[in-house]
């Protein structure tokens, strides 16, 4: 179990924080922030953090010794997930001027950038990114107002391919990850759970995107 840092730990923006949950790990430590590069022990841990009663993303060393916050601004920033290289991540995000949806956005973690990926009328979340970096792939919906589907969106030419297209409101796909030869996205979902065992992905998914097949 990885442990929240101590509220003695220096952050970025040099305030006392609390860790709500360890959300990503970087398990080599060669392509973790230089400036994170753990001496002991391998990788740089992304995970949400509560700074001023606002949620934002912050790493810190695999040890627990060093961290720092890497988002500020007024609205939850959560879902932290690394690129497969390392060098940037992935993460949803409500704030101006989309206030009332998450939208995605890539954080670079040496200079603290992030960047706008997704502009939809949905709310975009819980999204990672192919070996290439060019491929975003990302759970949408509206909450109990439209099922919550799988898009993968190609980031160089803007083009979205719906991965999967259930039409009951109660239904979640939710959360892919990319295997690492990048055949299969693992998601959690309810499609097959009936009711009423609840709305709530339940059940693990494997999607080949080859052949776009979905098994449990």
């Amino acid at each position: 179990m990885t442990h929240p840092p101590s509220p003695s730990l220096s952050t970025r923006r040099g305030s006392a924080f609390i860790a709500l949950g360890v959300m990503t790990l970087l398990a080599a430590s060669a392509t973790a922030p230089a400036a994170l590069a753990a001496p002991s022990t391998t990788g740089t841990i992304a995970f949400v953090a509560e700074v001023d009663a606002d949620d934002e993303i912050a790493i810190m060393s695999a040890d627990g010794e060093r961290v720092e916050v890497l988002t500020e601004n007024v609205g939850p920033d959560r879902a932290p997930t690394w690129s497969a290289d390392g060098s940037s991540l992935v993460f949803n995000s409500r704030r101006a001027p989309h206030n009332t949806r998450p939208q995605i956005y890539r954080l670079d973690p040496a200079t603290a950038t992030a960047t706008r990926l997704s502009d939809s009328t949905g709310e975009d979340q819980r999204a990672s990114l192919s070996a290439s970096g060019e491929l975003l792939y990302l759970q949408r919906g509206v909450f109990f107002v439209e099922p919550y589907n799988l898009i993968e969106r190609n980031l160089t030419t803007g083009v979205e391919t719906p991965l999967t297209s259930d039409v009951d409101a109660a239904i979640w796909n939710a959360a892919p990850a990319l295997s690492p030869d990048g055949r299969w996205l693992l998601f959690q979902s309810n499609r097959d759970v009936p009711s009423p065992s609840g709305p709530f992905p339940q059940t693990l998914y494997a999607l080949e995107l080859s052949t776009n097949t979905i098994t449990a």
